[in-house]
């Protein structure tokens, strides 16, 4: 039977700032910021804190009134009703499981660490729930919110954020979570959740390390989504290895961007556009239309220039990739003209012109694996220290550099 006030159909969730302002107040509510009896901050006065219209909050209140979590009088305002979630649907269902939620399965690591994650959990007869989400990361903090009433004892998330400000948003819709929740593949500092991720400090320093050993002496570093954690580690490895050496970091050789557009249908646009637009600063020219006689006797290359950029340590396997592309499109030969490195080991993509790429192998299953059991200790309250837990990868030696 319906309360006062409450629909007995779900509204229409139309937006996803209608969706992110409901997760956000509903985890506010099961943290207890306001207790049963409270009187919640009005509509305008919610408007006003997450600077959107009184129309978009009266919709996201809306869902909590379907919830039960609060009811709306006239004069009364709005009051909390309870601090906790509903309990188990009206069917039944009571899962006893633990959760994966994911962008995508078509991103290979991303792949690899749900097969590892579901391995240990085979291993251990423990049921799971895998929940994609698509690029949409409102929806990791939405399913981790309302996990509960199904009785699914703990998730690990695989976050999928497309800007620093969507991090900050997404960090505090989870912000002590209901249920224990391990982040896999990245870090979210303050959040209270434990993380499993690769040693990218390692990695940024073994790439660079490989290329000096290898003669380099001018090498770069290319990155998208600079603000993350993890990539911001994998470019202080490449400063430490070049510290080491005693080798200059150049400003024209580093490009820290900081966005991201995640497309799964075609993931390896923007990386080369990136990288045409890193070569194109570096001094390289596009693909000449001819050679002279005397370059085509001494073997120079005349895209190159005669003094700069021999070797780039890209962030990832997708810039990597990015980067042979952009090179071999500029008439350049890889490794010959320039050294190309990246960071993931991705056997499905395919390089261009038959280079394969150097890289440094992320043990995914691995991570997969970790985060599995980092959870069921959590579940069983052998301990709910927040901890990092970081796993070292390794070279992989190919034709790219």
């Amino acid at each position: 039977m319906s309360r006062p006030g409450q629909s007995s159909r779900l509204p229409s969730r139309s937006s996803p700032k209608v969706e992110a302002i409901h997760a956000e107040l509903r985890q506010s509510l099961l943290n207890g910021v306001w207790k049963a009896g409270d009187r919640i901050p009005t509509e305008t006065e919610l408007a006003a804190r997450f600077e959107c219209s009184p129309g978009t909050i009266n919709k996201a209140v809306a869902l909590l009134v379907h919830e039960g979590l609060i009811e709306r009088g006239r004069r009364t305002g709005m009051r909390v009703l309870r601090n906790s979630a509903a309990p188990a649907l009206g069917n039944g269902v009571e899962l006893d499981a633990f959760a994966f939620i994911y962008p995508s399965e078509r991103h290979e690591g991303i792949h690899r660490m749900a097969r590892g994650f579901q391995d240990a959990a085979l291993e251990r007869g423990r049921r799971l729930v895998m929940l994609p989400t698509g690029t949409d990361y409102n929806k990791e903090a939405e399913f981790i919110g309302r996990l509960a009433e199904f009785d699914v004892k703990g998730a690990v998330v695989v976050p999928l954020i497309p800007t620093f400000e969507d991090q900050l948003h997404f960090s505090r819709t989870i912000l002590n979570p209901p249920i224990p929740v391990i982040i896999a593949g990245t870090n979210l500092p303050g959040v209270g959740c434990s993380v499993v991720q690769v040693d990218n400090i390692h990695a940024g320093y073994a790439m660079t390390r490989r290329q000096i050993e290898r003669g380099a002496r001018r090498i770069g570093f290319l990155c998208n989504r600079a603000w993350i954690g993890f990539v911001r580690d994998r470019y202080q490895g490449y400063r430490l290895a070049l510290r080491e050496a005693g080798l200059e970091e150049r400003e024209e050789w580093v490009a820290l961007h900081e966005s991201i557009h995640i497309d799964f249908n075609d993931p390896l646009k923007e990386p080369t556009q990136l990288a045409h637009l890193y070569l194109e600063k570096a001094g390289f020219a596009a693909k000449p239309d001819s050679s002279t006689g005397a370059d085509r006797r001494s073997g120079r290359n005349p895209a190159s220039p005669a003094s700069g950029l021999d070797a780039v340590v890209c962030a990832d396997d997708f810039l990597g990739t990015g980067m042979i592309r952009a090179a071999v499109d500029r008439g350049l030969r890889v490794p010959e003209d320039l050294r190309v490195t990246g960071m993931d080991d991705y056997l499905t993509l395919v390089q261009p012109g038959g280079v394969s790429l150097t890289t440094y192998h992320i043990p995914y299953e691995e991570i997969g694996r970790t985060a599995f059991r980092m959870l069921e200790e959590q579940a069983q309250g052998a301990t709910r220290k927040v901890a990092e837990t970081l796993i070292p990868g390794h070279v992989v030696e190919r034709a790219s550099g």
